[in-house]
Formats: structure tokens, C-alpha cells, sequence
């Protein structure tokens, strides 16, 4: 598969934010969150987790090297304060695997291109500390556009 172009994927930052701005407006988060953002994209969602929770950290994560590289460009505008507790890594999130590592797993429109959701939930709740949280926004809107010829 070809690389993510960041550039692309930012014209259409509006309407992946939309349901992002309606969930952090009901999503209550503690002051030591430690955060992971699945498909994180270019980072702003990680960023703003991260700006949610006073001393937590978060990790975003996304198998695109041009996004990766992208939100690594935001986050080096940001504060210290806030770059010392946010750091971006290349993975894809289908090999996503942690132990009770993550009070809060989040992801916005990454989950509809993995094919095996059953496997990628249980790893999720493998890596979800006790009362912890899982986020996702996953929509399913692969029939809206029809193919031109």
C-alpha cells in the first residue's frame, strides 16, 4: 500500500473532527492518564487528549511514516511541557499488543480498515488497565461514494 499523504488527509480535518469534538465533550479524563491513540493520523486528536489530562501522557500510533513524521512536525510547536508527555510512533495498529499498559485507548476513523475487529478489541482490552477507558469512533460510510468511470 502506498504511504498516507498528510497534506490530503488534512483537507478533510473538519469532518473527522466533527465526532471528535462530541465525544471529548462528554469524555472525562483524569490528571495521570496514560493514553494511547490508535491510527493516530497527524496528531492533533493525541495532542488534545494529552492537553485533557493535567500530567498524563499519550502515545500515538499510526502504520504511516508520512503521518508519523507529520505529527512528530506538530508536536515540535508545542510547549515542553506538553512535548516531554507526547511521543508519536510507527505501528500498525493491527499488531497493536500491550499488558494492562493504557488507562485510555482512543481512536478516531482508523478501526473500519482493519478487518479483524474481534482481534483487534481483544487486544485492546488486554492493554486497558483496570477501569480503564476504550474510544473509538468507527464509521461505516465504505458505500457513500460511488465509483466514477
Amino acid at each position: 500500500m502506498a504511504d498516507w499523504d498528510p497534506e490530503l488527509y488534512n483537507r478533510f480535518r473538519r469532518y473527522r473532527a466533527e465526532p471528535v469534538r462530541h465525544i471529548l465533550s462528554r469524555l472525562q479524563l483524569g490528571d495521570d492518564e496514560k493514553i494511547i491513540d490508535l491510527g493516530c493520523g497527524s496528531g492533533e486528536n493525541t495532542l488534545e487528549l494529552a492537553r485533557r489530562s493535567k500530567h498524563g501522557s499519550a502515545l500515538g500510533v499510526d502504520g504511516s511514516p508520512a503521518m508519523i513524521e507529520a505529527a512528530r512536525k506538530l508536536l515540535d510547536a508545542e510547549p515542553a511541557e506538553l512535548r516531554r508527555r507526547v511521543s508519536f510512533e510507527l505501528l500498525n495498529v493491527p499488531e497493536f499488543r500491550a499488558d494492562r499498559a493504557y488507562s485510555l485507548i482512543f481512536s478516531n476513523a482508523t478501526f473500519q480498515w482493519i478487518p479483524d475487529h474481534r482481534a483487534l478489541f481483544a487486544a485492546c482490552f488486554e492493554a486497558l488497565r483496570p477501569g480503564g477507558k476504550i474510544v473509538v469512533q468507527m464509521p461505516a460510510n465504505e458505500t457513500e461514494t460511488a465509483k466514477m468511470e
